[in-house]
């Protein structure tokens, strides 16, 4: 059996490449993010450094103790000493997986399985990928003190139903 497989390639460039893939049991992982708030390494060394701020510049014009001051400039200094180390250590770190890789994207002969729902071909009009994302890919930018290396779940596989309906998800 053959499907048409749409598959879009992020890179610099963007290719859209249309092909015909014949199905044999073929398995993705499937990414789930997790709940709740994601604590990184920016949120914490930018979020001292602005309330170091705030201690150095606004709370001793309502304030006159020296004390609030002696704090926010240990702030501050344990800010940029964070700053180059998270800078230096982010190359040799993986992003953490901020959610689960506990089901299966699964390509079968006469069906696609998404976690514990199937779905036949005949009933799938279109199947495209986005794909550019892979294991330890690095992901250099200068002012991102996170890990520059990536764990590789941010590409989509997207199913569009014959009904309409569209069925995406993030793959490993």
């Amino acid at each position: 059996m053959f499907v048409e497989v749409h598959l879009q390639i992020s890179t610099k460039f963007n290719w859209i490449c249309f092909c015909r893939l014949e199905m044999e049991n073929v398995e993705f992982r499937i990414f789930k993010k997790g709940r709740g708030p994601i604590i990184t390494a920016n949120r914490v060394v930018y979020g001292l450094g602005l309330i170091s701020a705030s201690f150095i510049y606004l709370i001793p014009k309502y304030l006159q103790e020296s004390v609030i001051e002696k704090i926010g400039v240990f702030g501050m200094f344990l800010t940029l000493v964070l700053m180059v180390i998270l800078g230096f250590t982010k190359f040799f770190t993986r992003k953490s997986l901020s959610g689960t890789l506990d089901q299966v994207l699964k390509f079968c002969e006469n069906e696609i399985g998404v976690g514990d729902q199937r779905f036949s071909l005949k009933d799938i009009n279109k199947i495209e990928f986005t794909v550019g994302d892979y294991f330890d890919q690095m992901e250099y930018s200068e002012s991102n003190l996170n890990p520059a290396r990536s764990n590789g779940t941010s590409n989509t596989c997207r199913l569009i139903l014959t009904n309409g309906t569209r069925i995406e998800v993030s793959i490993d």
